[in-house]
């Protein structure tokens, strides 16, 4: 398997055309996930207008807002001309399904498709740098993650996120995600092959690691920038939140050894089984191999681990996933 190095309802007018991309820069649609967001919304949607590649659109979908989410979108809309702004008044269904359907509803350009969440700040050369790293390659899937600045809820005490120090790829995919959502841009390549999939019925339980393994699957290139493009805002709502600190390295063992780790294994796979057709036979191959070691004996499960080369981004990682298999939450 090819292996990719890291890289040194509306809120406006919806019969209104968006303007045209700058000469010779792609278009970029921004697929932003609400939901009671209010108290950090404005800051982070004046950092998309902010930024030295302008997107196109903004697509937010809100799922089931209680407070002024919806209400600072439209006004941010109205005060923020040269940006299609659309708003999905949605139920509540969840994160990962909710990025679904914005995936479902991004516009097929030929252009970028930036993931957000609500709270973050991005820096202003996010949109730029990802463009530049995605260019020229027109036809391929290629995903575009980086590194981010971890701060504390009023964006002080910044500290580097953790970087991938894995060789990044589809060994690498089944069992680690290598970016946050939150910083990830994919090509209008790999925007096909995620709605491909999602027409196939692939439902994964998180959205940024699903996408990584989709495009490592179908031969595509994974891309990390390390250097930092979002103010990843850290609070007692995130719905995950950085991998930084003791308290986070408790979170992953736990989530590892109580089985939940296992269970998004198991859902990413039936995902990658739906689109099975999407895939290289390589990447079917070891699909069809991890989801049977999965429920294999002992010496099975581990023979497995070594013959896919699956591995994570650290020592404290691969140690976990091997205490996995050990104890059969794989």
């Amino acid at each position: 398997m090819p292996e990719s190095p890291p890289l040194p309802e509306s809120a406006s007018d919806p019969a209104e055309a968006p303007p045209p991309a700058p000469p010779g820069r792609p278009p970029v649609t921004v697929l932003l996930a609400l939901h009671n967001g209010g108290r950090y919304l404005r800051a982070q949607l004046d950092s998309l207008s902010a930024q030295t590649l302008r997107p196109l659109r903004v697509i937010a979908r809100d799922d089931g807002s209680t407070d002024d989410s919806r209400e600072i979108f439209a006004r941010w809309a109205a005060e923020t001309p040269g940006i299609d702004a659309v708003l999905i008044a949605g139920p509540r269904i969840g994160a990962a399904a909710g990025f679904d359907a914005l995936v479902g509803a991004a516009p097929a350009d030929g252009g970028l498709v930036a993931m957000s969440d609500q709270d973050d700040v991005w820096l202003p050369g996010k949109l730029s740098r990802a463009a530049a790293a995605l260019a020229g390659m027109d036809g391929v899937p290629a995903l575009y993650g980086a590194a981010t600045w971890v701060c504390d809820e009023t964006l002080d005490r910044r500290r580097p996120a953790h970087r991938p120090r894995a060789r990044l790829g589809l060994s690498h995919a089944l069992v680690q995600n290598f970016a946050g959502g939150n910083t990830m841009v994919m090509n209008a390549a790999a925007l096909a092959l995620a709605q491909a999939a999602l027409r196939r019925g692939a439902r994964f339980p998180v959205h940024d690691w699903g996408l990584y393994q989709l495009v490592a699957a179908a031969g595509g290139r994974i891309l990390y920038d390390p250097e930092p493009v979002v103010l990843y805002r850290q609070h007692g709502r995130n719905a995950i939140g950085a991998n930084l600190g003791a308290r986070a390295a408790w979170r992953r063992a736990r989530a590892m050894l109580g089985g939940r780790y296992g269970e998004w294994n198991r859902a990413n796979l039936a995902a990658l089984a739906a689109a099975g057709d999407l895939l290289t036979p390589e990447a079917r191959e070891a699909v069809i191999a991890f989801a049977e070691a999965r429920r294999a004996p002992l010496p099975r499960r581990l023979a497995m681990l070594r013959r896919l080369g699956l591995h994570r981004g650290s020592l404290l990682g691969n140690a976990g996933l091997w205490v996995s298999a050990l104890i059969a939450r794989l």
